[in-house]
């Protein structure tokens, strides 16, 4: 079995029992990473808005952010690629998109966002370390299905052998579409790279250790850091569907945490 990291708000107590009581019944034995919560944090040691960072990390990813959302509210069976293409074809500067979307222009993380960042950034150097040649990291906020755990099995004999990230829960309505190309029936290829969420997905420990090496600042919210980061690495994406777990925040199971909702337009 592949190791889980989940990353988890102590204060989220209830949804550790849930979790709990859900992988007794296998074999699997997540490890929840509890650092980071955000009470703990003396964040000006952390944490410092920096304007010109977040430019300078945004600049490469605009036009796949943009590009969701034309795909989501304007072009809605259109292959994700084209709605990317779409934009990059307006040849507009940063300033220019600034200027005409105002939920992507530059702003302090909230204290959430960066406790959820520098736990997923454990989870990355978790796995860099590891043994395993792949590893899960969860928010907790994942729901199983009924099929996750022969789902989870059967990931190390059907994955492409040339992935690096696979997204396993999905959210914000982003389904693959015609055009990403699909292997063993459940893997679709996406390109250019993109996360859709991190609620869940499966990290090559080649790809981890490449995180870790580039040390990524807390900047972004972690969606688009690791955005920023597969597009720069051009690593291999995927998405799976249907997905291994279902994204709890998003069916009004939990009420999110960090407010990530803000960082999107509405659709």
């Amino acid at each position: 079995m592949v190791p889980i990291h989940i990353i988890h708000y102590q204060g989220n107590a209830d949804r550790k029992r849930y979790l709990d009581d859900a992988f007794a019944q296998s074999p699997i034995r997540p490890q929840f990473i509890t650092a980071f919560d955000r009470q703990q944090l003396a964040l000006d040691q952390v944490y410092r808005f920096d304007e010109a960072q977040f430019r300078t990390m945004l600049a490469p990813i605009k036009d796949i952010l943009i590009g969701n959302v034309i795909a989501l509210t304007q072009l809605k069976t259109a292959p994700w690629a084209n709605c990317v293409a779409l934009h990059r074809r307006q040849n507009r500067t940063l300033d220019q998109d600034l200027q005409a979307n105002a939920w992507l222009r530059p702003r302090p993380l909230r204290p959430a966002e960066v406790s959820v960042f520098l736990k997923h950034r454990l989870a990355w150097q978790r796995i860099a370390e590891g043994e395993a040649e792949w590893g899960i990291v969860a928010e907790d906020d994942i729901l199983l299905h009924d099929h996750s755990f022969k789902a989870l099995a059967d990931l190390p004999i059907l994955l492409p052998p040339d992935a690096d990230y696979v997204d396993l829960a999905g959210g914000c309505g982003m389904l693959p579409r015609m055009g990403n190309a699909v292997v063993n029936e459940v893997f679709f290829a996406i390109d250019p790279p993109n996360t859709r969420t991190v609620c869940c997905a499966l990290m090559a420990r080649s790809l981890a250790r490449r995180l870790v090496a580039m040390a990524l600042p807390v900047c972004l919210p972690v969606d688009w850091t690791l955005t920023y980061a597969l597009t720069l690495e051009r690593s291999q994406v995927y998405w799976m569907h249907p997905p291994v777990f279902v994204h709890g925040s998003e069916t009004s199971v939990y009420r999110s945490g960090t407010a990530a909702a803000a960082a999107m337009p509405p659709r």
